[in-house]
């Protein structure tokens, strides 16, 4: 896959996701069948904007050069997708509705996509 594509698509997601955080924490938990409190959804927006600044920084790499540090950033963004994928996964052992699948499913293929960029990227470093 083309590292700006998988980029701008985590960056995407990012961004949406924190919107969504950010303006209908309620709405979006629902459909995840759980209620906060309202301090609770208080810090449920602060998530939302973290998740917005890092699709921000997300979609600025698109715009890096291949270097060490947009290299150390893209495995960054392998282990925070592999991270977010195990948890997504336990999630759903513990109680998660159906809805939470969909979730297991975009960090899955987030987390595929930056090992398959990372081992070829690795690859033609090696010649």
């Amino acid at each position: 896959m083309n590292y700006k594509i998988l980029i701008v698509i985590n960056s995407s997601i990012a961004i949406l996701s924190g919107l969504l955080c950010l303006l209908l924490p309620a709405t979006l938990l629902a459909n995840y069948d759980v209620a906060l409190s309202s301090m609770g959804l208080i810090i449920y927006q602060f998530w939302g904007v973290s998740l917005i600044g890092l699709g921000i920084i997300t979609w600025m790499v698109s715009f890096i050069e291949e270097t060490k540090h947009r290299q150390r950033i893209t495995i960054t963004l392998f282990i925070i997708n592999i991270l977010n994928t195990y948890l997504a996964y336990t999630g759903q052992f513990n109680g998660a509705n159906t809805f939470g699948w969909s979730t297991v499913i975009m960090f899955g293929l987030l987390s595929f996509g930056f090992m398959i960029y990372i081992i070829n990227n690795f690859e033609s470093n090696k010649t």
